[in-house]
């Protein structure tokens, strides 16, 4: 006797901020996603991860896909996640439990990233020689390594003297020295391409940092974008690689 599809959730699992506004993002992302998708976060936020795994059951599931909704490869996507799947996985052993990469590590994230698809016009490259074109871009914190890779091409394609990489954390290079890597080019104008996914304490810490340093050499015009965010496009982005069988997980 064949059997159809199990009945399959989306369990979205973020990082948690204290600030409500980042909670939020993980929210909507899950409310535009289509099916039976539940939220919760690692930390300072509630539901919890579990939670989130047990409301996706409660659904009527019989298989549950873990998604690390993070962009970097951290100690929260690499154990944190798996843990929480393994104790849903010991609490609810009828049900199938899978994992998915993170968020940032979905094919072609960078390049269709909504913050890093278009510079400012005034940042687009000029009528003129190269000498003459608008500063670059550093990705804060760093991007994957795919994005990394590919760093001069995504200059290149965008009309911009150099596209470099800081931190905000503990990693270098850190976010002055990043700035100062790029000074030394003696751009006219840079701008800050925040990886992040949604508001919160680091973007708050990032910006009042850049306009220290952007008081400090007045003859660069810094511009600061929004966070990456959860837009349409990137949903629609991510979702079709979850959906693609390479990329679950063993928990």
């Amino acid at each position: 006797m064949t059997t159809g599809p199990k009945i399959r959730a989306l369990a979205l699992i973020g990082h948690g901020s204290r600030k409500g506004s980042g909670n939020a993002e993980i929210h909507l992302l899950a409310a535009r996603l289509p099916g039976r998708v539940t939220a919760g976060f690692i930390e300072l936020a509630e539901p919890s991860a579990e939670e989130a795994l047990d409301a996706a059951v409660a659904s009527g599931a019989e298989e549950v896909v873990a998604v690390p909704a993070v962009l970097l490869a951290a100690a929260h996507a690499k154990n944190d996640v798996p843990m929480a799947v393994a104790r849903a996985r010991q609490r609810h052993p009828e049900v199938t439990f899978t994992r998915r990469v993170r968020w940032g590590s979905t094919r072609g994230w960078c390049a269709r990233s909504p913050t890093a698809s278009q510079p400012p016009r005034r940042l687009r490259r000029p009528a003129a020689p190269p000498s003459c074109w608008w500063g670059g871009a550093p990705q804060i914190p760093t991007p994957t390594p795919i994005c990394t890779s590919s760093r001069e091409q995504f200059a290149e394609r965008r009309g911009l003297l150099a596209v470099d990489v800081a931190y905000i954390g503990v990693t270098t290079p850190t976010v002055e020295e990043g700035f100062n890597a790029l000074l030394a080019r003696r751009p006219r104008g840079l701008v800050v391409l925040p990886y992040l996914l949604s508001p919160g304490v680091l973007i708050d810490r990032l910006r009042a940092q850049m306009a220290e340093l952007a008081a400090l050499n007045p003859r660069v015009a810094v511009t600061v974008a929004d966070v990456i965010g959860t837009t349409p496009r990137s949903s629609r982005c991510s979702w079709s690689e979850w959906r693609r069988p390479s990329a679950a997980q063993a928990a």
